[in-house]
């Protein structure tokens, strides 16, 4: 997957929850801070990731900070793998 399809996928997820297909939502927007996810919805996100990587995500093993944007989820989550698969 490329980054474009990586960021595709989570806004989709993210519109899904919000039953809003309008939102524009940028790499580097903070999903909390623009009200796109909750806490509530956080899990979901993560539950989501952990089907798009294949794997648990162990939440304590991670900064907060690394799910709070489509940029850092992708870096943290995703650059490496693709990265390291090509």
């Amino acid at each position: 997957m490329t980054k474009e399809d990586v960021y595709a996928k989570f806004v989709e997820h993210i519109k899904k929850m919000n039953q809003a297909e309008d939102l524009q939502i940028d790499e580097n927007d903070n999903l909390l801070e623009h009200g796109y996810i909750d806490s509530l919805s956080m899990v979901d996100m993560i539950v989501f990731l952990e089907e798009q990587v294949g794997r648990e995500i162990v939440i304590e093993d991670y900064d907060i900070r690394k799910f709070y944007t489509l940029k850092s989820i992708y870096e943290t989550f995703f650059q490496d793998h693709l990265v390291s698969s090509n």
